[in-house]
């Protein structure tokens, strides 16, 4: 069995690639650079690839979406991707966090091994 683990994507017509990802508005860093500090955290090897839009309700359907019912979330990615939606609460003051992608991923491996997951 493999020591490899993937890091799925959805992004629209990507061809693959990925520019930069935001995290908390802070962070820049890329798919690449969360797939790592993922992989660090889990001791595999996580590789970050994007998944077409074409694959889209497949994915979903693996994380458990009944086929036929990923609509939902496709249209959520659609929206967020456009930039139609941003998450937070309108009129609040952005505040940007310090967290790493890395120390996020550690505490959620603690709190889950502690059985507060």
């Amino acid at each position: 069995m493999s020591n490899s683990i993937p890091a799925r994507l959805l992004v629209p017509g990507s061809g693959g690639h990925l520019s930069k990802i935001s995290w908390r508005q802070v962070f820049m860093v890329s798919a690449d650079e969360v797939a790592a500090q993922l992989g660090e955290v889990l001791k595999l090897n996580v590789k970050a690839f994007a998944v077409p839009r074409a694959g889209w309700p497949a994915a979903f359907e693996q994380l458990g979406i009944p086929k036929g019912q990923t609509g939902p979330a496709e249209a959520m990615f659609e929206a967020v991707n456009a930039g139609w939606m941003d998450l937070g609460v309108g009129g609040a003051e952005r505040v940007a966090g310090t967290t790493s992608p890395r120390d996020v991923f550690a505490a959620a491996q603690k709190a889950a091994a502690a059985g507060r997951m």
